[in-house]
């Protein structure tokens, strides 16, 4: 429905805005110019929410002809045109009652939402003293994809695209406090053998194809409830939830090894490369994230001291030969320096 007496009587341009005053058409044609230069786009509702005003920049947005969008046009008619239907769909049928709701309240309203061609859309809905209310509205699609870039870099290591150690911890505590009741919980502690060597013989360059190559199995490896992560360098971890016995992790780090033994054709290089594994289960290695970790550290350690290529569950002596170890240590530099 349009009310076309609106527009007609109007003394700006395009507008169903009265100006009192001698110099009211002066007024007007200055407050329409500066209306159509804003940057953002700009749409003004009656008490009744009937069109009084849309400059070119809110048409640009949508995508509207002038003539698609003119004074006397209701928000319902509005909406409509806008979602390219002839009804409104529940959600913006609420939509449409906030507004109005909102506009007799003198209530804000901002708002995102997006667009059928995947832009996102800011909105301020603002009430007017006299009845009805303006709208302001902005393109920040490009505004967005920089923020979420900037947080996916927060929380992704920038070289494979895994979750980084950050990310991996959160995910672990959590994993943790809601695994299922009597199932497993596996920690696999992961590095490649020899990765020093193809970065000394190859260069960084093949090393870093190396390793996102390598994310990309191991992403192929998972179920859709496990997480892989990158802790820098060469080191992967792995959380696998719902097991119901050690098995199936030790399935899963056969599953792993053999996608990475598989050649990597890299820049023109063939690259063989095995990997080790140290697994820690939950409940009985531990029950918090960091003392899984250590432990699957520990597994890790004990594969790659038996021969490298292949895969240790921890088992609690690991932790004491650890210990005497680092006590033989601390017990040798202390020597040293008391000259015994």
């Amino acid at each position: 429905m349009r009310r076309e007496s609106i527009h007609q009587k109007s003394p700006i341009p395009g507008t169903g805005i009265d100006m009192p005053g001698d110099r009211s058409a002066e007024n007007g044609q200055l407050l329409h110019e500066m209306l159509e230069s804003l940057p953002q786009g700009v749409v003004m509702f009656d008490a009744d929410g009937y069109l009084l005003f849309r400059n070119a920049r809110y048409l640009e947005t949508y995508g509207f002809l002038p003539n698609d969008v003119r004074p006397g046009l209701s928000l319902r008619d509005l909406f409509t045109l806008r979602s390219g239907t002839a009804t409104l769909n529940e959600k913006e049928e609420r939509i449409y009652d906030r507004l109005i709701e909102a506009a007799r309240k003198g209530q804000v309203i901002p708002k995102h939402h997006n667009t059928h061609d995947g832009r996102t859309i800011y909105c301020i809905n603002t009430p007017l003293p006299s009845g009805g209310w303006i709208v302001t509205l902005e393109d920040v699609t490009q505004q967005r994809q920089a923020e979420a870039q900037i947080e996916h870099m927060a929380s992704h290591d920038m070289l494979t695209g895994l979750p980084n150690r950050v990310t991996f911890q959160s995910h672990l505590e959590q994993a943790l406090r809601f695994n299922p009741r009597g199932k497993l919980l596996a920690v696999m502690f992961m590095d490649l053998d020899n990765f020093k060597g193809i970065n000394d013989t190859l260069g960084h360059l093949i090393g870093d194809e190396l390793l996102k190559t390598v994310a990309e199995r191991l992403r192929s490896c998972m179920r859709s409830t496990d997480l892989v992560a990158r802790f820098g360098g060469d080191e992967f971890v792995i959380v696998s939830t719902a097991l119901d016995k050690p098995a199936e992790a030790a399935i899963l780090a056969t599953r792993i090894r053999e996608a990475v033994l598989q050649s990597f054709n890299l820049r023109e290089h063939q690259v063989v490369v095995d990997t080790s594994i140290g697994i820690a289960l939950s409940p009985g290695d531990g029950i918090d994230a960091e003392q899984l970790l250590k432990n699957a550290d520990l597994a890790l350690y004990s594969a790659k001291g038996s021969g490298r290529g292949t895969y240790r569950f921890f088992e609690n002596a690991m932790d004491v030969r650890m210990m005497e170890r680092r006590n033989l240590e601390l017990e040798l530099r202390a020597g040293f320096v008391n000259g015994e």
